[in-house]
């Protein structure tokens, strides 16, 4: 059973194209760090697998993490982009199926690489919280790019913390900070 997931959103990815339909754009040179970053950061971690949308900014932020690891990406649309028409309860349903998927799953920790409102559905369905699809009061999103947090079943219930956010630091100095 799966005791431990890492929710990881996709590094910063070009702004051009359509946003919501697959494959979408992949990372832009930031992303493409932030990635490495990430990749870094759960790098000793003993994630076994890696679940990872179809699009492209999500499969190449998956790729860095995946080569080291030394792990292949599992491919799953229940975790792709939500799009504009998508109701709130579409999104929980395809990741509560999703979430019923790791439930017999023999690995105990797993990665999960996908895009913010999915990632916020899922760990809203983890902690039986409600879900706020809205960016945070200063417009951020509320899980930067290539920010990771770490869901953990303690026994009874799972708990979410923030893991591991790059920062702007780290991008202009082009150093790995974890």
């Amino acid at each position: 059973m799966v005791r431990e997931i890492y929710l990881v959103r996709h590094g910063a990815a070009d702004r051009t194209g359509d946003y919501e339909t697959a494959p979408g754009p992949g990372l832009n040179e930031r992303g493409r760090f932030e990635a490495y970053q990430a990749a870094c950061f759960l790098s000793g971690r003993g994630v076994e697998r890696l679940y990872v949308s179809p699009f492209r900014r999500t499969r190449e932020t998956a790729e860095q993490i995946g080569e080291q690891l030394g792990l292949l990406l599992s491919l799953r649309e229940a975790l792709d982009e939500a799009r504009r028409d998508e109701s709130a309860d579409s999104v929980r349903e395809r990741v509560r199926a999703f979430l019923q998927t790791l439930e017999d799953a023999p690995l105990p920790v797993v990665a999960v690489v996908s895009h913010g409102t999915p990632l916020l559905v899922l760990r809203a369905e983890l902690c039986g919280e409600a879900v706020e699809l809205r960016r945070t009061p200063s417009g951020e999103a509320p899980l930067p790019s290539a920010g990771i947090w770490r869901a953990w079943h303690d026994g009874d219930r799972w708990q979410v913390e923030t893991a591991f956010a790059p920062t702007d630091r780290a991008w202009q100095a082009r150093q790995i900070v974890l």
